[in-house]
């Protein structure tokens, strides 16, 4: 019984149990006294050394008292490697004392990946493009990579990793990096062996950074750079991009992303997971802490994730945008009072009165904070843009496909660009897309040319435009939809096909105005039974309760009629299969065993709505605006 009982225990603190204790701060001794019985004291240790690893913890926060007590440093960043590897997962850049580096790192991942022969397309997205800025092994690179060890045709039968191991890089290529970037000595064992032979420029260099721990890229004199990069290519210093909580960034148009697979999920990497969220609700003008919010995420996970959207460049830092804009809305909302007869004139005094950081200046952002518009489509007008044969720049396409949103005045206008040579004619289902393309472009050109003629904002500034898709949007939880939208936008303008289920968009005074969309109400079908009552003109329609049985088929339906027969389920759910034609002469039974599950509307329709072969409803979609004529 004591076995099956510390059997079942076991089941019990399973992954998630085990990371909330050591979140917690929790060691063995300090479970409740039931959670001691249920599990050894081993058996605690070696999940709390899986389940941290998993979650990349840094050993040495002293929030996490069990890991220390779980396993020595060494050993526990040799698991980190291990499941990181063994997940295809980003390099932990911030584990600053972890034993390898990005180069080592995405070496044994690659010779990993030539050695089991797997394509470069089993790699997540953003490990794939991690790979090529460390490496430069990208897919065209990496199909002559394969060939070459193949190449060597019985040492790759008998032993792949001498065969491998000579097509590997050596070192890793040149790191594009921004000014506020940051150098610090690497934690790597290896790192005093490569500290011989060094130039003397190098060796001071090393010297005044680890002196001083940590130096920013802008503070090296120009003749520092080089030895720098000499430096970093020996592993004997690491690059890391520092992110705070009042910094905000920006998404712009994604180039050299790689498009292979999706490594969020529950078991795929936490960091890629982040980093699509945070591509949808990033802005411009939005702190860390304000994204963190909108996601429901931990502020210093954002923090992680948002770092290594601006090394791989997929993100740029846009925090001095933020600060001007901040500055000007407060001159706004103080519109009226001499500033110059206050201590706090400039616009840098402001701030420095009121820190990024301070509750004053959250709600200002939030309240006098300029909101921009949002326009919907869906995945089937992103693809049209993603030919090629319409759009020769496919970086916009891209980025609104992957990232689920194409943000900012100058990629909406480079996008309108393009969208103006796309042409106006095309044959079947392609000139409804293109019909679709040519709404967009009219729709951005309208906006833009509101922008030219002073903008709509209370600070004077053009409202920003970001085009949204709309499956990641149906894919957001209710709440971060709703927070997202209120907090970024003040219209939003869906103009992709009516899809089902609806989208649960926010209807309130705080919220966003919502056009082209319904609301669920607004879709239910007694709404319509309601504006036929009122306009005195529709079909002829009969809604039945649910429990209903029905003797006959009512004498307002003619025998010869076609009946369009509509489900309401309980729960308010409702799908493309939610509503059935059906002939007058065969309606009974179908309406009878319809109404033991659901309320049902039921209504006449002509001949002509009804597709003869198929006896399916006609639906007539048309793109607006309507050309006349």
């Amino acid at each position: 019984q004591i076995v099956g009982a510390r059997a079942a225990g076991e089941e019990e603190m399973g992954e998630d149990s085990i990371l909330r204790a050591v979140r917690g701060g929790k060691v063995y001794a300090s479970l409740p006294e039931r959670a001691r019985q249920l599990i050894s004291r081993g058996d605690f240790y070696k999940k709390v050394l899986e389940t941290s690893a998993r979650a990349r913890l840094v050993y040495h926060d002293e929030r996490y008292p069990a890991l220390r007590e779980a396993s020595e440093e060494g050993e526990y960043y040799a698991e980190v490697k291990r499941q990181s590897l063994a997940r295809q997962s980003l390099f932990p850049y911030h584990l600053h004392r972890f034993r390898v580096t990005p180069f080592q790192y995405y070496r044994d991942m690659l010779k990993d990946l030539l050695k089991r022969d797997k394509p470069f397309s089993t790699l997540p997205n953003f490990t794939a493009a991690d790979m090529v800025a460390v490496l430069g092994i990208g897919r065209d690179e990496f199909v002559p990579l394969v060939q070459a060890c193949k190449a060597k045709r019985l040492l790759w039968k008998v032993n792949r990793e001498s065969a491998i191991r000579d097509q590997l890089p050596g070192e890793p290529v040149d790191l594009m990096v921004e000014p506020w970037w940051v150098l610090r000595p690497a934690s790597s064992p290896s790192v005093s062996s490569q500290q011989e032979d060094l130039l003397e420029e190098e060796a001071k260099l090393l010297a005044s950074i680890s002196s001083r721990g940590s130096a920013t890229i802008d503070s090296l004199p120009s003749s520092h750079q080089r030895a720098w990069r000499s430096l970093y290519r020996r592993g004997l210093v690491a690059v890391d991009v520092p992110i705070a909580e009042d910094d905000c960034i920006a998404v712009p148009p994604l180039e050299g992303f790689v498009s292979n697979k999706d490594g969020a999920g529950e078991d795929g990497d936490p960091v890629e997971t982040l980093l699509y969220g945070m591509f949808f609700a990033a802005s411009a003008r939005t702190t860390i802490g304000e994204l963190a919010a909108v996601l429901g995420a931990p502020t210093v996970e954002v923090r992680e994730a948002a770092s290594v959207a601006c090394r791989l460049g997929f993100a740029r830092r846009t925090t001095q945008e933020r600060r001007a804009s901040v500055s000007s809305a407060m001159a706004s909302a103080r519109d009226g009072v001499d500033l110059a007869a206050t201590p706090t004139a400039s616009g840098s005094d402001i701030l420095a009165d009121y820190p990024l950081a301070s509750p004053p200046l959250e709600d200002t952002a939030s309240s006098a904070g300029p909101k921009g518009i949002a326009f919907v489509v869906d995945t089937e007008v992103t693809a049209t843009l993603m030919m090629g044969s319409l759009l020769k720049d496919q970086r916009h396409a891209v980025t609104l496909f992957e990232a689920g949103k194409l943000s900012g005045r100058l990629a909406v206008r480079e996008l309108l660009d393009e969208l103006s040579r796309v042409p106006s004619v095309g044959e079947g289902e392609i000139q409804f897309l293109i019909d679709q393309i040519q709404s967009l472009r009219l729709v951005l050109d309208l906006v833009c040319a509101a922008e030219a003629e002073g903008g709509c904002q209370a600070d004077g500034q053009p409202p920003e435009i970001d085009i949204l898709r709309y499956e990641v949007l149906a894919d957001l939880p209710p709440s971060t939809l709703n927070r997202m939208l209120s907090q970024h936008y003040f219209l939003v303008a869906f103009m992709a096909r009516l899809p089902m289920p609806l989208l649960k968009c926010p209807i309130s005074r705080e919220g966003p105005v919502v056009h082209g969309f319904p609301s669920e109400a607004a879709a239910m079908p007694w709404l319509r039974l309601l504006l036929w009552e009122q306009v005195q003109s529709g079909l002829t329609s009969l809604a039945l309760p649910k429990g209903w049985q029905l003797r006959r088929l009512p004498s307002i339906f003619g025998h010869d009629d076609r009946l369009l027969v509509e489900f309401w389920p309980e729960d308010g759910g409702r799908s493309q299969d939610e509503s059935v034609v059906v002939h007058a002469s065969s309606a009974l039974g179908v309406l009878n065993h319809a109404l033991l599950r659901s309320a049902v509307l039921v209504q006449r329709i002509a001949k002509e709505s009804v597709e003869g072969d198929t006896g399916e409803l006609v639906t007539k979609e048309v793109a607006l605006p309507l050309r006349d004529g």
